[in-house]
């Protein structure tokens, strides 16, 4: 139950609410991994863990339930964040794969992909020309 109050906070956005509730959940299970992981991405949104710290615990939810589509769609982010684009893509593809439904790994998958075919053209974009940027 406190894992579901957590998510639906999440949803609203309302970081406090979301935080306590998902805390819970975890405390009382720590061996879920999607509560992990959730309560991982929420403490990351709402600024209250950095993204090393939450790597590590999204990537211990995928070892605690490894067919969990959004720990590795949150992981993925992450890693982009970080600036480790191959290990995010992978990340987005299996998040993919779990679940077909997942359309924010599917559009994260098409953005990385645009960029590398971007990179590889050595085209540059708007800003880039108008900043004259990538001469």
């Amino acid at each position: 139950m406190a894992f579901l109050e957590g998510e639906v906070a999440f949803k609203r956005r309302d970081f406090p609410a979301a935080l306590a509730s998902l805390g819970r959940a975890v405390e009382m299970n720590p061996s879920e991994g999607e509560a992990v992981a959730l309560f991982a991405w929420a403490r990351l949104c709402a600024g209250q863990a950095p993204g090393p710290e939450v790597r590590a615990d999204l990537e211990r939810a995928i070892k605690l339930s490894p067919r969990c589509a959004r720990a590795h769609y949150y992981l993925g982010m992450v890693l982009k964040q970080q600036g480790d684009v191959e290990r995010a893509l992978a990340s987005f593809q299996r998040a993919a794969q779990l679940d077909e439904r997942l359309a924010e790994a599917q559009s994260e998958m098409r953005v990385l992909a645009a960029r590398e075919r971007k990179s590889a053209d050595g085209r540059r974009g708007l800003f880039d020309r108008l900043l004259g940027r990538g001469r």
